[in-house]
């Protein structure tokens, strides 16, 4: 499947998100200091897949708009539907897919997040929002186009359909609501002089990231 998704960025079916193989790009959650990558990724802007660059790890998770994994038959997360045995295994890889999707939510501005699980043969599609999560039953994704139509069709969503809240936007650094806000942080936390163009920076560099 890494493959395929080369094959599918290379063919330019996708013209506004960039399909990326993230297993080995680690994108850091910074309501944890934590660091966490899905297999796949349907990514908002090209960034370059380099594990060792801070600007990827700190950028990869809020430009994630909708994630894949990439696991065993054994692993199914929802394998209880069937009425099969909810195994440790299955709870890991349920775990996983949860913690990867609330990660990419607090690391962006969502109302919800579309997932997929690719098995051997089969798939699910997933919806995580505030209220819960809603998953598809098993389909055959070699033998069907049901993966690759909801791929295309997500490529040509609105940012809102893909979950994005567009109701927020970020402040500009050099705003003047910015700059009074840069103000109030040096009286309250009476910083020394010598240190304002410091934190100035650091604000500017958290900024950036949000952007």
């Amino acid at each position: 499947m890494l493959s395929q998704v080369n094959h599918l960025d290379e063919s330019g079916a996708c013209t506004t998100v960039f399909p990326r193989a993230t297993l080995a790009v680690h994108g850091k959650d910074h309501t944890s200091n934590t660091f966490l990558s899905p297999d796949v990724s349907l990514l908002s802007s090209d960034l370059e897949m380099d594990h060792s660059s801070s600007r990827v790890q700190d950028e990869l998770l809020g430009a994630i708009l909708a994630f894949g994994d990439i696991v065993s038959e054994e692993d199914d997360p929802c394998a209880f539907a069937h009425g099969k045995p909810d195994t440790e295994r299955s709870r890991f890889a349920r775990g996983r897919i949860a913690a990867m999707a609330r990660a990419i939510c607090v690391n962006s501005y969502r109302t919800f997040c579309y997932a997929f699980v690719l098995l051997p043969e089969m798939a699910r599609l997933i919806r995580f929002d505030h209220s819960g999560i809603v998953y598809t039953e098993l389909f055959n994704w070699r033998t069907t186009t049901h993966l690759a139509d909801f791929l295309v069709r997500f490529d040509r969503m609105s940012p809102a359909e893909c979950g994005c809240d567009t109701s927020v936007t970020t402040i500009a650094s050099n705003s003047e609501e910015k700059l009074k806000q840069y103000d109030n942080i040096i009286k309250k936390l009476n910083i020394d002089p010598k240190e304002k163009d410091w934190l100035f920076k650091k604000v500017l560099k958290m900024n950036h990231r949000e952007n």
